[in-house]
């Protein structure tokens, strides 16, 4: 995976590796199999919830996918979720 390269909120450089990508909510196998051929991220579905998961193995794969599909995006780097991004359907 490359590294991402980041400013926090102190102008102090950060690198992150390793992103994980979450789809929240349920989406049906045409999409996922229109995302994977796309953008080559292979999204598996969560047993549990509905949410499909994926660690892309380029950061252009994630840049990619934002700027193909419409999702509303959240990135959370704390204790409970490491280095996550969250990608929900724009339901307007």
């Amino acid at each position: 995976m490359n590294k991402a390269r980041l400013i926090n909120g102190n102008k102090q450089p950060y690198t992150l590796y390793g992103i994980k990508v979450c789809i929240n909510g349920n989406i049906n196998e045409v999409a996922l199999a229109h995302i994977k051929e796309n953008t080559g991220i292979d999204f598996v579905k969560n047993k549990s919830w509905p949410q499909y998961w994926a660690t892309p193995v380029s950061l252009h794969a994630i840049a990619k996918l934002l700027l193909t599909y419409n999702f509303k995006t959240r990135f959370i780097n704390n204790a409970s979720w490491d280095q996550t991004l969250f990608l929900d359907f724009n339901k307007e």
